[in-house]
């Protein structure tokens, strides 16, 4: 199927370009995934004017790989260097340094899932996910953030060492695709990753840059379609398992579609860093504050009982039931 298809071509299946040696001892490492069949990235069309978006990101088959990252440059190279079937994570396989991929309920042999069971973050530095989005900011935190100087010094507020550390950010696959006539996309996404001292303590570092977020103004209250009360952040506590998809391969764009790449943001200083102090009882005081403003949920009916039986309303047969 050619570049633009739906399938994964057979040149995208191979781990050639990606040839970086793996030194578990001296080196931070990443996983790479090559699926089988599917992409594992976003699909763009041009549909009566307007570009369409598709989500694929699902590996039920394919093979995962250990490769060294060991500066943020490094690290950038294997990432630009990753086709439409491919994805990553910042855990590495439990066993070995390569391994054939399926389904929990399908593996066989030495197969393995894509799961706690088979994969970790191994001892010693490694690569922190810093996932930005903005899409349920509310306007007073997209000030702040504005005010601090964008996303990125917005997290270098929240974790003043990060500044001089390494790292590597990156806009979303989504950003700067653009069709003849229409202007390029524009996506406030970002990916950053943060070469970390303890990488098996990524859940930790962002829960406490999450607190960080709460007393510094930077996290907020999303509702769910249901209702329910969700905790949002300019840091994303739930990108740090090893086993987690981490999708940084380009998008495939149907023709006339074409894409004017930003560039990343590298910074290679060699510094790892540690995890920062964690405000709990301020991010639980600027919390509850923050729960305290979202309005009590309005009634399933709009009409009280008593006005519904006066309106000729009846119950039906399981409400009598």
């Amino acid at each position: 199927m050619g570049q633009h298809g739906r399938g994964v071509p057979v040149a995208y299946r191979s781990m050639s370009a990606i040839a970086t040696e793996y030194h578990p001892a001296t080196s931070p490492c990443i996983t790479v995934f090559t699926s089988d069949n599917a992409p594992l990235t976003k699909r763009f069309t041009l549909q009566n004017g307007t570009i369409q978006k598709e989500t694929h990101a699902t590996l039920y088959s394919g093979t995962a790989r250990t490769v060294a990252a060991p500066t943020a440059r490094a690290l950038s190279d294997i990432l630009d260097g990753l086709q439409h079937g491919q994805a990553i994570a910042s855990g590495t396989l439990n066993d070995g340094t390569s391994a054939r991929i399926a389904t929990r309920k399908k593996r066989q042999g030495a197969e393995v899932a894509r799961s706690l069971d088979f994969f970790a973050f191994h001892d010693g530095p490694g690569w922190l996910l810093w996932d930005y989005d903005a899409k349920t900011m509310p306007p007073e935190v997209a000030a702040r953030v504005a005010d601090l100087g964008g996303p990125l010094e917005a997290l270098f507020h929240i974790w003043p060492e990060a500044k001089a550390g390494t790292y590597l950010v990156r806009p979303s696959s989504s950003d700067g695709i653009t069709a003849p006539g229409l202007p390029p996309m524009q996506s406030a996404g970002l990916h950053g990753f943060f070469l970390v001292d303890a990488v098996a303590r990524s859940a930790d570092i962002l829960k406490a840059l999450e607190a960080q977020a709460w007393a510094a103004g930077l996290a907020w209250i999303a509702l769910s379609k249901s209702g329910a009360m969700l905790t949002r952040s300019i840091v994303d506590t739930a990108v740090g398992s090893p086993e987690r998809l981490i999708f940084e391969a380009p998008p495939i764009l149907a023709s006339p579609l074409t894409r004017a790449k930003r560039t990343p943001v590298i910074q290679d200083t060699g510094q790892p860093l540690t995890a920062p102090h964690s405000p709990l009882e301020a991010a639980a005081g600027a919390e509850r504050a923050a729960r305290a403003r979202i309005p009590p949920p309005k009634p399933r009916y709009s009409r009280m009982p008593s006005q519904r039986a006066a309106q000729g309303w009846r119950p039906t047969r399981r409400a009598r039931a």
